[in-house]
């Protein structure tokens, strides 16, 4: 809280005594020593701004009293509101001043088009930045990320284990709002039961468990694990679901907002009682809510996005 609770005094040697802004300063110079355009700040500043709020949201949360919570709750709010409001001096005044600003800049500050199409009058080939696009090239770069997460999956994240799972139907209550539940804890699912089968399979084979296992025992008697080879692990994983979800996003449907695709979650939570993923008979779908006139309607849309058929 630091950063958003200080009044900085003036530096004698800089002109931005502030840290933030002076960070916001140098993450603005490219490369080459020029300054961003101002439609490329904004985002950044937007960044630092919902950190700053939701570091007050869990210092009230942390200061509040648990016995008279929505009363403290207030309270605690309205102690630490001069740091994220408008109008009063502080790091969060500064950001939205120039936040005010850059939007401004950007509104105004006219732009050669990014993109541009091709000659050939069929719009089969665009130019995005100076890149050729050609769409009937689609079908290719689809076929090579489909090769790629065969490969990832096989050898990277089963690590060449022969796991298989056999299924003949997936069933799936889209009705049940409680927390925790998706298709893959639906009772009547009995091929999800086994949760833990590719760690098991890890530790059954001795070359896979000297690499994942160290000989250090730990306090419960087993071997720990190797912490350097499991973030090897994650990050593949990481980058097969990166190449997954780009994958679904292009072609399953009309594309979706991917920052909503990104932070979609595959069961229920507390917070959020509708998951992002379904199993509607034969098809497993994504479903968003995002949509253009979402600001003029106030209400959310169910806009299913399937993937190929399961079984």
């Amino acid at each position: 809280m630091l950063f958003g609770t200080t009044e900085w005094t003036p530096a004698i040697k800089s002109q931005i005594h502030d840290p933030t802004i002076c960070y916001l300063a140098l993450m603005s110079i490219n490369s080459d020593g020029t300054f961003s355009d101002p439609h490329q700040i904004t985002n950044l500043i937007a960044s630092l701004e919902f950190v700053m709020h939701s570091c007050f949201m869990i210092e009230m949360h942390i200061n509040t009293d648990p016995k008279n919570k929505p009363q403290d709750l207030n309270k605690q709010c309205d102690l630490l509101a001069r740091w994220f409001t408008e109008k009063h001096e502080s790091t969060f005044n500064s950001l939205r001043s120039l936040q005010h600003r850059a939007t401004a800049l950007a509104i105004l500050t006219p732009s050669v088009s990014r993109l541009w199409w091709g000659d050939e009058g069929d719009y089969s080939i665009m130019f995005y930045l100076g890149n050729k696009i050609e769409f009937n090239l689609f079908p290719t770069m689809f076929e090579a990320m489909v090769k790629n997460l065969i490969e990832l999956w096989e050898k990277r994240i089963l690590q060449g284990i022969d796991l298989l799972t056999f299924y003949d139907k997936i069933m799936d209550d889209m009705s049940n709002k409680s927390d925790q539940y998706s298709f893959l804890v639906h009772p009547r699912n009995k091929c999800f039961v086994k949760r833990d089968r590719l760690v098991q399979a890890i530790c059954a084979d001795s070359d896979l468990s000297s690499k994942f296992l160290t000989e250090v025992v730990g306090p419960d008697g087993n071997r720990m694990w190797n912490v350097i080879e499991l973030r090897r692990w994650l990050l593949d994983y990481s980058f097969f679901h990166c190449i997954l979800m780009t994958r679904t996003e292009m072609s399953a449907g009309s594309p979706a907002c991917l920052t909503e695709v990104s932070c979609i979650e595959y069961c229920n939570t507390k917070a959020r009682q509708d998951c992002g993923l379904y199993m509607m008979g034969r098809y497993l779908a994504m479903l968003c809510r995002y949509h253009k006139s979402r600001s003029n309607t106030s209400f959310d849309k169910l806009i299913p996005h399937a993937l190929k058929p399961l079984f």
